[in-house]
């Protein structure tokens, strides 16, 4: 969050106040935030995996003739 000049100058003279928002301004956008592919990674096991390499294989190295 910036500060705009009126807050900068009740800070410089000894306005705790604004300093107490400000800083709870900064804790509150620092907050971690966990994304839906951190819950999903949990149910991305071996399989899948080999799964997936044999897709980007096959993608990169062109299809496979054997069956």
């Amino acid at each position: 969050m910036a500060l705009n000049l009126p807050q900068i100058v009740q800070i410089l003279e000894g306005d705790e106040s604004i300093l107490e928002y400000v800083t709870k301004r900064q804790k509150s956008k620092l907050q971690r935030t966990y994304s839906v592919e951190l819950f999903d990674a949990d149910e991305y096991n071996s399989t899948k995996y080999l799964s997936d390499r044999d897709k980007q294989l096959e993608f990169v190295l062109g299809p496979s003739n054997e069956f």
